[in-house]
């Protein structure tokens, strides 16, 4: 099954917004602070820059083949 560069770019986006996040609250519970954080900022700015890696590899874009 080939996965498409959408549904990659978004596993690999989500598995790295939700390892920043774990980092980020543990920083926080290190320096006893509380922060907010807009989890889906930091998803969007993986995803993009992923899904545009993606698109321009031969290996995840069949159209460059």
């Amino acid at each position: 099954m080939i996965i498409s560069p959408e549904e990659r770019a978004h596993d690999l986006a989500d598995m790295v917004a939700h390892w920043q996040l774990s980092e980020v609250a543990k920083k926080a519970k290190e320096e006893n602070k509380t922060v907010k954080v807009n989890l889906h900022s930091f998803y969007h700015k993986y995803y993009t820059e992923l899904l545009n890696i993606f698109k321009q590899d031969a290996l995840f874009n069949e159209d460059l083949k």
